[in-house]
């Protein structure tokens, strides 16, 4: 497996890579735009090329970045439905602009009976304005809380079946969030697996957001912990980086530094690497 970790863009998008680098990741994952606000700068090319650089330099791929967390495009209000698709349009815009491999998207919140046409309609609007793109849009599977759309597998296949553009949408498997939604991955490995198979096609997994978790199985919490230190345990991690079948899968690893100075990814990427077989 490829191990990477969310990394900081704090004072300028390419010293992610350097961040990555030194933490001795593989890949990345970032923010392109504040993920509490709705405006951005325009990047610059300056930006753009220093962060491709900075990429060709380091030789971390596949890189991702994450959509901003007030994007909800399964919002059935009209008029913030439409400023979501927009804001979405502009997550793809800046990906595709900084040559990321895909944008990792919560599906969004609704209780609407029809809110997984709503994400679907919303994904196919903002497809239809990035035409031509190759960046894809990666729906992350959720835990399960409140009226969240995406926490069964279920879900996200009946999304997948309602987007045009095949090619341009997939899944980002979070371990914390589907451990807390229900899925045994601890206990039933092989299990989830087939079921994901079945429903969804591990074809159409394209990374894992690699987080242990706080809260136990079927919680519907959604709070991440450092590799082994959780609810999951280092008995799954070991088997998911040896398991064959995501031998070339990026994880990105999302956890909270507990100090200014603390390299947490540099110590979690050690903990994964020393599963390895």
């Amino acid at each position: 497996m490829l191990l990477g970790a969310h990394e900081s863009t704090s004072g300028g998008y390419y010293k992610a890579f350097l961040r990555g680098k030194e933490d001795d990741c593989d890949c990345i994952q970032v923010f392109t735009k504040s993920p509490r606000m709705w405006n951005a700068k325009p990047l610059k090319e300056k930006e753009i090329k220093k962060f491709k650089d900075a990429q060709s330099d380091t030789k971390l791929e596949p890189n991702v970045s994450h959509a901003m967390y007030l994007l909800n495009i399964a919002n059935s209000d009209a008029k913030k439905l439409a400023k979501a698709v927009d804001y979405l349009t502009v997550e793809l815009e800046r990906a595709e602009q900084l040559g990321l491999m895909g944008v990792v998207l919560h599906p969004g919140f609704s209780a609407d009976k029809n809110r997984i046409s709503l994400v679907a309609d919303s994904i196919n609007k903002a497809f239809d304005k990035t035409k031509g793109f190759k960046v894809m849009l990666l729906l992350e599977s959720m835990a399960g809380q409140g009226n969240s759309v995406g926490s069964t597998f279920e879900e996200l296949r009946d999304i997948i079946k309602l987007v045009s553009n095949k090619k341009r949408i997939g899944v980002c498997f979070d371990t914390c969030h589907s451990f807390s939604a229900g899925y045994d991955i601890v206990n039933d490995y092989e299990g989830v697996w087939k079921s994901f198979d079945k429903i969804i096609g591990l074809k159409k997994l394209v990374c894992f957001h690699l987080n242990d978790s706080q809260y136990g199985f079927n919680s519907k919490h959604d709070r991440h912990e450092e590799i082994g230190e959780g609810k999951i345990g280092s008995g799954f991690f070991k088997k998911l980086v040896n398991d064959k079948r995501f031998a070339k899968t990026p994880g990105y690893m999302e956890l909270r530094p507990k100090s200014e100075n603390d390299p947490i990814y540099a110590r979690n990427i050690k903990r994964l690497r020393n599963m390895v077989q």
